[in-house]
């Protein structure tokens, strides 16, 4: 069995080819050409971790996928990566395991964010010059990096978090990204300064409320991938105009829009399949003051597609 080290997975990095294989996997997904188990996933019952696993394949590929993913939110106490796991590339004529991408969770990482891009890629109001980004973890990080990126006009970025003395000793690496950063602990400061907004966290309770929403405002909720996250409050999905997600069924069972079903169906004729609407432009145009919200539970496809490129990286005709 050929194993990839995390070393050589982070030399194949390349943003602008690797946004475009996340992009067309919304559509691979949004177009049925993904067959995928559902998620599986668990929390540890006397730690603060949880995993998750997604699997898929391309029809009619050569390979199959699976993803184990895994959150253990005390390693950075023993200076070890939060985000861990690996994936397995299974031939999917005999079954037999043939390729490990020993990633420690880097691809999850990755994927998720770029996720995120393609969102505010398509989605953010134009000429933006601040974003406002909820949490300072990996994820937190990532987002920063690669909107600056995609939107090299974005000077200002509004950091919230509920300790300021943690967010202090991230700053200068935020600013390296060349931002002009300021930090906050509160949800309304963030919210007012800002019409791209994206939240990180991993809270059960929500804190971001329709009424700090200002008209024309952007929002993508990262790694809404359980039940039992709640960033969004439903007055914020009631405020909303449209409400875009990488897989209405799963939203349907994760996330805040599982909670905004529980309480009001009101969304349910107003939410769309990015990859549809990536698929077709014209299906959608932001007017000044639509508010958007953009859920990423997070896709199979997605994995299948940036293991596909690392792959092919690495390796000649291995696909």
């Amino acid at each position: 069995m050929k194993i990839i080290s995390l070393d050589d997975i982070k030399k194949c990095f390349n943003f602008n080819n690797m946004l475009h294989e996340i992009e067309n996997s919304f559509v691979q997904y949004s177009n049925s050409n993904v067959l995928s188990a559902p998620i599986s996933q668990f929390k540890f019952e006397n730690i603060a971790a949880d995993i998750h696993i997604k699997s898929g394949m391309i029809r009619e590929d050569k390979y199959y996928f699976v993803k184990i993913a895994s959150g253990f939110y005390d390693n950075w106490k023993s200076s070890i990566s939060n985000s861990q796991g690996v994936i397995v590339v299974i031939n999917a004529k005999t079954g037999r395991p043939e390729i490990i991408l020993d990633d420690q969770g880097y691809l999850t990482d990755i994927r998720t964010a770029l996720a995120g891009i393609v969102c505010a890629k398509y989605l953010a109001p134009r000429s933006i010059s601040e974003v406002g980004i909820f949490g300072y973890g990996i994820q937190s990080y990532l987002q920063a990096k690669f909107l600056k990126i995609q939107f090299p006009t974005l000077k200002n970025l509004f950091l919230y978090g509920r300790s300021i003395d943690k967010m202090e000793k991230l700053k200068n690496k935020y600013q390296e990204l060349g931002y002009t950063v300021h930090l906050s602990n509160h949800v309304e400061y963030v919210a007012n300064n800002c019409k791209l907004l994206v939240t990180t966290t991993p809270s059960t309770i929500p804190y971001l409320f329709g009424d700090c929403i200002k008209a024309g405002t952007h929002i993508t909720a990262i790694g809404a991938d359980d039940t039992h996250k709640q960033e969004l409050d439903i007055s914020v999905f009631k405020k909303a105009n449209h409400i875009f997600v990488d897989s209405i069924d799963q939203s349907n069972k994760l996330s805040a829009c599982f909670h905004a079903l529980r309480e009001d169906d009101l969304y349910k004729n107003n939410i769309y399949e990015i990859g549809n609407f990536v698929s077709n432009l014209n299906s959608f145009k932001r007017e000044k003051n639509n508010i958007t919200i953009s859920f990423l539970t997070g896709l199979a496809a997605q994995d299948i597609a940036i293991s596909k490129f690392i792959l092919k990286n690495i390796y000649d005709n291995v696909l």
